[in-house]
């Protein structure tokens, strides 16, 4: 079988060959590759991605022929234009794929994909729904609060560009459903909106594959440091960070030595006039902590691989998604596979990754008090740490096994070709 992937990177040995720096996320798409490939030796595989920088044109690199058709960030979304659609045509022409697997929703490329070759089979995979992060990243303050936290270029940057942006987006995400005929998701909330906006197609459920070291990696509580929260990265609003914040402001006044420690933003605290680079809702987060005097119990840690999220897993007591929508949140599944006892908002997907008291606490979106609640009981309870460590990493391990997911995966190819 040909297949010929969409990416939304490029992959890091393609940036080599372009002397350009490869994209830090995406990693899972990785993986699926590297799964499927050694799964499925005799599969030629293509890789389809556009990039504003990198050379379009064909690129060979192993057993995989990547595609890079140029595109800005400004053109994957909107409606695609003459030179996407002509790069795409003549990269499926050189292929000749026997099936197309779209990666995401968000941009263009499904758009693209069924506009010059509705007759080869497609599939689409969703990933996350741009039209509820909008809501959700509406939401998850209120109106004195979001005025507070954003400063004047934030705002420019918001009516300029993010929000004319995401309003295209949401509707090409609708579009670009409506347009296949095979969607695949990992969540009953995928396929809740999968089926409200495209009737006609045939839903699949498919999980992610994983980096091998949440694999690997294993929960001890003798191991943990006592009192340790580790959290998703808190850039956005809508990831809920100042939720956790209040939690742990709560949680102080009976474990002065909690403290948490999340990936993504480097706080200064230390500096009297923050940095001038710094977003609104970074300066809004450092003014809560300073606020609530928490200098000494936060660590923003910067941007973290595969292998140091893995370490900061195992030390922590107690794992902390406190987002206002996720799909599946690939953070959450991390912490499982790892077996650290979680709190998560019950948002979204959420009711799919993890049932509340089985493989994770769940409290209400944005109740800060029910979370420091929650992480109270696993911070008061070893056996229910345990429990819970050993019943959410049990789920994880059969969830994401490579295998089975690579087996769905080409099962669901061979029976749309």
């Amino acid at each position: 079988m040909k297949l010929l992937m969409t990416s939304n990177i490029i992959f890091p040995s393609i940036a080599q060959m372009c002397d350009l720096d490869s994209h830090v996320g995406g990693g899972w798409l990785l993986t699926d590759v590297e799964a499927l490939t050694s799964r499925f030796p005799d599969l030629k595989l293509g890789v389809l991605t556009m990039h504003p920088q990198a050379s379009p044109g064909k690129y060979e690199d192993g057993h995989i022929m990547h595609y890079i058709v140029q595109g800005s960030s400004y053109a994957i979304t909107h409606w695609p234009n003459r030179q996407i659609l002509t790069g795409f045509a003549q990269a499926i022409s050189d292929f000749q794929p026997d099936v197309i697997y779209v990666q995401g929703t968000e941009y263009n490329y499904g758009l693209a994909v069924s506009t010059v070759a509705p007759n080869i089979p497609s599939v689409v995979a969703i990933q996350g729904l741009v039209s509820t992060c909008r809501d959700a990243e509406r939401s998850c303050m209120n109106i004195s609060t979001l005025l507070r936290c954003r400063t004047a270029k934030d705002w420019l940057e918001y009516f300029l560009y993010k929000s004319p942006m995401e309003k295209r987006q949401a509707k090409l995400e609708v579009e670009t459903l409506r347009r296949f005929c095979h969607i695949l998701g990992r969540t009953q909330w995928s396929k809740a909106y999968a089926r409200a906006i495209a009737p006609h197609a045939a839903y699949y459920h498919v999980d992610n594959i994983m980096h091998a070291e949440f694999c690997k990696a294993k929960w001890d509580i003798a191991v943990s440091e006592q009192y340790r929260i580790f959290s998703i990265n808190g850039l956005l609003p809508r990831k809920g960070l100042h939720i956790l914040l209040e939690a742990v402001n709560y949680l102080r006044r009976d474990f002065p030595d909690v403290s948490l420690r999340f990936p993504g933003i480097r706080l200064e605290l230390n500096k009297s006039w923050p940095n001038i680079q710094m977003k609104g809702y970074e300066k809004f987060l450092c003014h809560l902590i300073q606020k609530w005097g928490l200098q000494n119990n936060v660590k923003g840690l910067g941007n973290l691989d595969a292998s140091a999220m893995a370490v900061e897993l195992t030390k922590a007591h107690v794992f902390a998604m406190p987002s206002f929508i996720e799909n599946s949140s690939t953070s959450l599944c991390e912490s499982m596979l790892v077996g650290t006892p979680s709190v998560a908002a019950y948002v979204g997907g959420m009711g799919t990754i993890a049932h509340d008291r089985m493989e994770a606490l769940m409290f209400p979106a944005g109740d800060a008090v029910v979370l420091a609640e929650q992480i109270r009981a696993l911070f008061e309870d070893k056996n229910l740490c345990i429990k819970l460590s050993q019943n959410a990493r049990k789920t994880a391990l059969y969830r994401h096994d490579s295998q089975k997911i690579t087996d769905s995966l080409m099962q669901i190819f061979q029976s749309i070709v």
